[in-house]
Protein backbone atom coordinates (compact mmCIF):
# COMPACT_ATOMS: atom_id res chain seq x y z
CA UNK A 1 0.00 0.00 0.00
CA UNK A 2 1.39 3.46 -0.97
CA UNK A 3 2.33 5.91 1.49
CA UNK A 4 -0.13 9.11 2.29
CA UNK A 5 0.25 12.00 0.12
CA UNK A 6 0.89 14.64 2.44
CA UNK A 7 1.15 18.66 1.78
CA UNK A 8 3.30 20.52 3.43
CA UNK A 9 2.60 24.19 3.26
CA UNK A 10 5.04 26.32 5.48
CA UNK A 11 6.00 29.81 6.27
CA UNK A 12 5.69 32.60 8.68
CA UNK A 13 1.88 33.43 7.70
CA UNK A 14 1.59 36.70 9.12
CA UNK A 15 -1.00 36.52 8.04
CA UNK A 16 -2.41 33.39 6.15
CA UNK A 17 -4.28 34.70 2.99
CA UNK A 18 -6.42 33.61 0.03
CA UNK A 19 -3.29 32.70 -1.77
CA UNK A 20 -2.56 30.14 0.64
CA UNK A 21 -5.52 28.66 1.06
CA UNK A 22 -6.23 28.29 -2.99
CA UNK A 23 -2.80 26.64 -3.39
CA UNK A 24 -3.41 23.62 -0.24
CA UNK A 25 -7.02 23.54 -2.00
CA UNK A 26 -5.92 22.23 -5.61
CA UNK A 27 -3.17 20.34 -3.64
CA UNK A 28 -5.73 18.39 -2.82
CA UNK A 29 -8.58 18.34 -4.90
CA UNK A 30 -6.17 18.23 -8.46
CA UNK A 31 -2.38 17.53 -7.21
CA UNK A 32 -4.48 14.47 -4.98
CA UNK A 33 -3.21 14.84 -1.82
CA UNK A 34 -4.58 13.03 0.79
CA UNK A 35 -4.12 16.53 3.33
CA UNK A 36 -2.55 19.23 3.72
CA UNK A 37 -0.32 20.49 7.00
CA UNK A 38 0.17 24.45 7.24
CA UNK A 39 3.37 24.49 9.00
CA UNK A 40 4.03 28.36 10.44
CA UNK A 41 7.38 29.18 11.05
CA UNK A 42 9.40 30.35 14.46
CA UNK A 43 11.85 32.59 12.64
CA UNK A 44 11.88 32.21 9.38
CA UNK A 45 15.54 32.30 7.63
CA UNK A 46 14.93 34.53 4.69
CA UNK A 47 12.64 37.26 6.80
CA UNK A 48 15.22 38.52 9.33
CA UNK A 49 14.50 41.84 8.09
CA UNK A 50 11.28 42.66 10.42
CA UNK A 51 9.63 41.51 13.56
CA UNK A 52 6.75 38.92 13.15
CA UNK A 53 3.70 38.96 14.67
CA UNK A 54 3.40 36.84 17.99
CA UNK A 55 3.08 33.20 17.22
CA UNK A 56 -0.34 32.49 19.18
CA UNK A 57 -1.61 35.66 16.73
CA UNK A 58 -0.34 33.61 13.61
CA UNK A 59 -1.27 29.71 14.97
CA UNK A 60 -4.45 31.73 15.70
CA UNK A 61 -5.32 33.08 12.24
CA UNK A 62 -4.11 29.92 10.89
CA UNK A 63 -6.50 27.98 13.03
CA UNK A 64 -9.57 30.25 12.28
CA UNK A 65 -8.53 29.76 8.42
CA UNK A 66 -8.95 26.13 8.09
CA UNK A 67 -11.71 25.15 10.38
CA UNK A 68 -14.28 24.24 7.66
CA UNK A 69 -11.51 22.02 6.23
CA UNK A 70 -11.38 18.59 7.67
CA UNK A 71 -8.39 17.49 5.59
CA UNK A 72 -6.33 20.63 6.93
CA UNK A 73 -3.91 20.70 9.56
CA UNK A 74 -2.22 23.23 11.25
CA UNK A 75 0.69 21.78 12.40
CA UNK A 76 3.27 23.64 15.59
CA UNK A 77 6.00 21.34 15.33
CA UNK A 78 8.11 24.47 14.06
CA UNK A 79 6.90 27.11 16.76
CA UNK A 80 7.73 24.98 19.08
CA UNK A 81 11.31 25.08 18.56
CA UNK A 82 13.77 27.51 19.38
CA UNK A 83 15.66 28.85 16.69
CA UNK A 84 15.39 29.63 13.36
CA UNK A 85 13.24 27.09 10.93
CA UNK A 86 15.14 25.26 8.48
CA UNK A 87 13.09 22.89 6.08
CA UNK A 88 15.88 20.45 6.10
CA UNK A 89 15.52 19.82 10.02
CA UNK A 90 11.49 19.83 9.83
CA UNK A 91 11.75 17.17 7.17
CA UNK A 92 14.25 14.91 8.75
CA UNK A 93 12.04 15.30 12.14
CA UNK A 94 8.38 14.26 10.90
CA UNK A 95 10.20 11.02 8.59
CA UNK A 96 11.24 9.99 12.31
CA UNK A 97 7.91 10.96 14.30
CA UNK A 98 5.09 8.02 14.45
CA UNK A 99 3.13 7.97 11.88
CA UNK A 100 6.21 9.55 9.15
CA UNK A 101 6.06 7.06 6.71
CA UNK A 102 4.12 9.16 4.58
CA UNK A 103 4.67 10.66 0.69
CA UNK A 104 5.93 14.62 2.13
CA UNK A 105 4.88 16.72 -0.50
CA UNK A 106 6.41 20.44 -0.03
CA UNK A 107 3.70 22.95 -1.68
CA UNK A 108 5.82 25.89 -2.55
CA UNK A 109 5.20 29.05 -5.22
CA UNK A 110 8.25 29.76 -8.28
CA UNK A 111 9.53 32.60 -6.52
CA UNK A 112 10.45 30.90 -2.99
CA UNK A 113 11.04 27.42 -4.90
CA UNK A 114 13.73 29.32 -6.74
CA UNK A 115 16.14 30.45 -4.14
CA UNK A 116 15.94 26.82 -2.82
CA UNK A 117 19.86 26.79 -3.61
CA UNK A 118 20.33 29.10 -1.05
CA UNK A 119 17.88 26.99 1.45
CA UNK A 120 20.19 25.01 4.12
CA UNK A 121 21.48 21.46 2.60
CA UNK A 122 19.19 21.86 -0.50
CA UNK A 123 20.15 18.55 -2.11
CA UNK A 124 18.70 16.77 1.09
CA UNK A 125 15.79 18.30 1.31
CA UNK A 126 15.08 16.92 -2.20
CA UNK A 127 16.21 13.37 -1.34
CA UNK A 128 13.55 13.83 2.13
CA UNK A 129 10.24 15.27 0.29
CA UNK A 130 9.26 16.00 -3.32
CA UNK A 131 7.61 19.50 -4.32
CA UNK A 132 5.25 20.68 -5.84
CA UNK A 133 5.38 24.32 -7.72
CA UNK A 134 3.08 27.01 -8.84
CA UNK A 135 4.02 29.61 -10.96
CA UNK A 136 3.69 32.59 -9.00
CA UNK A 137 4.98 36.94 -9.63
CA UNK A 138 5.29 35.74 -13.28
CA UNK A 139 7.69 32.83 -13.19
CA UNK A 140 6.96 30.62 -15.50
CA UNK A 141 8.42 27.06 -16.73
CA UNK A 142 11.00 27.70 -18.33
CA UNK A 143 12.27 31.06 -16.40
CA UNK A 144 12.38 28.38 -13.33
CA UNK A 145 14.28 26.13 -14.86
CA UNK A 146 16.82 28.93 -16.05
CA UNK A 147 17.00 30.02 -12.47
CA UNK A 148 17.64 26.36 -10.88
CA UNK A 149 20.96 24.65 -10.38
CA UNK A 150 21.32 22.16 -12.45
CA UNK A 151 20.98 19.26 -10.34
CA UNK A 152 17.56 20.93 -9.36
CA UNK A 153 16.29 21.43 -13.04
CA UNK A 154 17.02 17.96 -13.39
CA UNK A 155 13.91 16.48 -11.25
CA UNK A 156 11.49 19.17 -12.41
CA UNK A 157 8.83 17.49 -14.49
CA UNK A 158 6.13 19.63 -15.76
CA UNK A 159 2.32 18.63 -15.33
CA UNK A 160 -0.31 19.66 -17.84
CA UNK A 161 -2.69 22.06 -15.96
CA UNK A 162 -5.36 19.41 -17.38
CA UNK A 163 -4.36 16.85 -15.24
CA UNK A 164 -1.77 17.68 -13.10
CA UNK A 165 -1.84 14.82 -10.16
CA UNK A 166 1.13 13.56 -8.76
CA UNK A 167 2.36 9.91 -10.38
CA UNK A 168 1.39 7.14 -8.25
CA UNK A 169 5.40 6.17 -7.47
CA UNK A 170 8.42 7.88 -6.76
CA UNK A 171 10.52 5.63 -8.14
CA UNK A 172 12.79 5.83 -5.09
CA UNK A 173 13.95 9.31 -6.01
CA UNK A 174 11.39 12.31 -4.71
CA UNK A 175 10.59 14.28 -7.67
CA UNK A 176 9.85 18.04 -8.18
CA UNK A 177 6.77 18.83 -9.92
CA UNK A 178 5.92 21.31 -11.80
CA UNK A 179 1.88 22.33 -11.68
CA UNK A 180 0.77 25.16 -14.39
CA UNK A 181 -2.41 26.33 -12.34
CA UNK A 182 -2.15 29.97 -11.17
CA UNK A 183 -3.09 31.02 -7.48
CA UNK A 184 -4.25 34.28 -7.07
CA UNK A 185 -1.66 37.08 -6.63
CA UNK A 186 -2.13 37.97 -3.03
CA UNK A 187 1.05 38.48 -0.76
CA UNK A 188 1.77 39.34 3.13
CA UNK A 189 2.95 42.25 3.00
CA UNK A 190 -0.09 43.57 0.82
CA UNK A 191 -2.53 42.18 3.89
CA UNK A 192 -0.40 43.91 5.96
CA UNK A 193 -0.12 47.51 4.35
CA UNK A 194 -4.10 47.55 3.83
CA UNK A 195 -4.25 46.88 7.59
CA UNK A 196 -2.37 49.94 8.44
CA UNK A 197 -4.40 52.10 6.21
CA UNK A 198 -7.55 50.46 7.68
CA UNK A 199 -8.35 49.56 4.62
CA UNK A 200 -11.06 46.54 3.86
CA UNK A 201 -9.03 43.14 3.79
CA UNK A 202 -11.57 40.71 2.80
CA UNK A 203 -10.71 40.49 -0.77
CA UNK A 204 -7.18 39.22 0.89
CA UNK A 205 -8.11 36.89 3.48
CA UNK A 206 -10.98 34.73 4.73
CA UNK A 207 -14.03 36.93 7.18
CA UNK A 208 -12.74 35.09 10.25
CA UNK A 209 -9.04 36.05 10.03
CA UNK A 210 -10.26 39.79 8.96
CA UNK A 211 -11.78 40.22 11.50
CA UNK A 212 -8.78 38.78 13.38
CA UNK A 213 -6.83 41.40 12.69
CA UNK A 214 -8.87 44.04 13.40
CA UNK A 215 -10.19 43.02 16.45
CA UNK A 216 -6.45 42.66 17.99
CA UNK A 217 -5.20 45.86 15.74
CA UNK A 218 -2.43 43.52 13.99
CA UNK A 219 -0.40 45.67 11.85
CA UNK A 220 -1.77 49.22 12.42
CA UNK A 221 1.88 50.06 14.74
CA UNK A 222 3.76 48.77 11.97
CA UNK A 223 7.26 51.31 10.97
CA UNK A 224 9.01 51.29 7.95
CA UNK A 225 8.93 49.09 5.11
CA UNK A 226 6.24 45.99 4.74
Amino acid sequence: MSPVATGLLGGSFDPVHLGHLVMARIALERVGVGEVWFMPAARPPHKSDRALSDSHHRHAMLSLATLEQPRYRVSIEELERAGRSYTVDTLKRLRRAPGGRRRWCFLAGADAFAEIGTWRRPRSILDLAEFVVFPRNGIGFADLRRRLPAWVADRLVEHPASDPRLPGSTNGRPGVHWVPVEVPAVSSTEVRRRARRGEDLTSLVPALVAHYIERYGLYRARRGAA
